[in-house]
């Protein structure tokens, strides 16, 4: 089961919240996204791959932004996936 780690949460939501710096980041990065989400467009994926070179866009078409929780099972499979690479 997917759970939230409420402490950190609360202690870090300022780190989470800032802005991504603009530097790139070369390291094997996944993005999974909702296709029912306004999260990440369609048109942010060039911005995501030229920041993010070593990186793969997967969508879940039914899901939303809320992918983990609408589609935990196609989730697994793309984080095994990308582990397994």
């Amino acid at each position: 089961a997917w759970r939230m780690n409420v402490e950190l949460l609360d202690r870090d939501m300022d780190h989470i919240l800032a802005a991504i710096g603009p530097e790139t980041v070369r390291v094997p990065t996944l993005f999974i996204r909702g296709g029912q989400s306004d999260y990440i467009l369609r048109e942010d994926i060039p911005a995501i791959k030229e920041q993010f070179p070593n990186s793969r866009v997967e969508t879940i078409p039914f899901a939303g932004h809320w992918v983990h929780a609408q589609a935990p099972d196609e989730v697994v499979a793309f984080i095994r996936e990308a582990v397994n690479a």
